[in-house]
């Protein structure tokens, strides 16, 4: 079951092998007609009817009738791929078809163009055998003529492209080099890297070989390819890696925090988890910007901070540990006690203990109890629940920790 993400607050429910929706009071604002679990987005959820895909509203009224094929995508940006007699296309928010379907395969709407495939043998809707790729707008019309063997979505005006690759057979393109396109289809970084990229705060990570460097809009290196691996940035701040180790630049290529962990990761809440060791040996402990140690490294394992705290887990020597919360400060406002735990949201996390799964509150108050074999996270009031006994059934409870719908099958 799945938990929309446009805060409509509605909650995909399965009652006698049927879906539908709920609000977060329980109540049903979908009836269980549907044959395959789904999610609202962009406030449209793609569901399955009698065999055919289509696309209803809030209300559960089809706003595209059920009549395409099993391979159809979730709305972004206002469009979503469809698939209908082995060819696919996008439709709009009212259900109209973009242009013709006509496409072996066809990406997501971003910046007002899709990339689309002509020819070829389809894999999935995203990716095709053979073809040439370009770009449509969001009328149909092509915008850019199909003449590359492989495109990516257009972030920050530009589209990373290749020339001369093969797929090789699933998803991927072999060989041949990537480089980018502005909206006119010119070049304006000429195809010269091993592996495709996206912009992102106008720097793009690119490849040459095996090494990784920056480049800006218009194709300058901002930062020669020397490092083994850079994360794509988030940030001002990103990870990056040499000869193993781990630290932080930034989007001139400069170390801002020296490399010395054996892995990083991204900053949340101003603090970026990082690692020395490995295995058994491994100590996880938290780095400000500055390269200052926060909290220090003695932690067997931990994530990121979310609404303040961060799940840590503490070793007993003996290969087992045990998970409670600390703070910015470092100071553990919840105690080691749990045998996982996982990040707060809507200020409750969720926590396992003998292998039974509840949730607590920012005080460590046990606000859903532990009985069951998964508490998702909570988002719009609810967290799904799974039950402990066989057969597996699912439901809802509420930050009060009350079921709000019973799990059903």
């Amino acid at each position: 079951m799945y938990v929309e993400d446009d805060n409509s607050g509605l909650f995909c429910i399965q009652s006698r092998g049927k879906f539908g929706f709920i609000d977060k009071s329980g109540r049903i604002v979908v009836r269980p007609r549907f044959d395959s679990p789904s999610r609202f987005r962009e406030g449209l959820a793609t569901v399955e009817y009698r065999g055919k895909t289509g696309y209803i509203n809030r209300t559960g009224e089809f706003v595209s009738k059920p009549e395409y094929g099993d391979d159809c995508g979730e709305f972004r940006n206002g469009f979503a791929s469809v698939q209908l007699d082995r060819k696919y296309g996008s439709i709009d928010r009212r259900g109209r078809a973009v242009g013709r379907l006509e496409f072996s395969a066809c990406g997501s709407f971003s910046e007002g163009l899709a990339h689309v495939c002509k020819g070829g043998k389809s894999f999935h809707g995203f990716a095709a055998q053979g073809g040439k790729w370009g770009f449509i707008d969001e009328n149909g019309k092509t915008a850019i003529e199909p003449q590359f063997d492989g495109a990516d979505e257009f972030r920050e005006g530009r589209a990373c492209v290749n020339v001369g690759g093969k797929s090789d057979g699933s998803i991927g393109i072999q060989g041949g080099k990537w480089g980018f396109i502005d909206k006119t289809g010119c070049f304006v970084v000429k195809p010269r890297y091993s592996r495709p990229s996206r912009f992102s705060g106008d720097v793009a990570v690119v490849h040459v070989g095996t090494k990784c460097g920056l480049i800006d809009r218009s194709g300058r290196a901002v930062a020669r390819a020397r490092f083994d691996q850079v994360n794509d940035f988030q940030d001002s701040l990103t990870p990056a890696s040499v000869a193993g180790k781990w630290g932080f630049i930034n989007k001139t290529g400069k170390w801002k925090v020296a490399r010395r962990f054996d892995m990083a990761w991204r900053f949340d809440e101003g603090l970026a988890k990082v690692r020395v060791g490995k295995d058994r040996e491994a100590r996880c402990g938290f780095v400000s910007r500055t390269g200052r140690m926060k909290i220090p490294m003695q932690y067997a394992n931990a994530y990121s901070f979310r609404e303040g705290l961060a799940p840590v887990a503490l070793s007993d020597g003996h290969g087992r540990s045990k998970w409670g919360f600390v703070d910015r400060r470092g100071r553990m406002v919840i105690r080691p006690q749990f045998d996982y735990a996982w990040q707060f949201y809507e200020g409750l996390a969720s926590v396992q203990f003998d292998n039974l799964w509840g949730a607590v509150d920012k005080s460590g108050r046990l606000v859903v109890p532990l009985r069951y074999s998964k508490v998702g996270i909570f988002h719009g009031g609810l967290a799904e629940v799974q039950t402990a006994t066989e057969p597996v059934k699912s439901g809802y409870v509420n930050r009060q920790g009350k079921l709000v719908w019973k799990p059903t099958r």
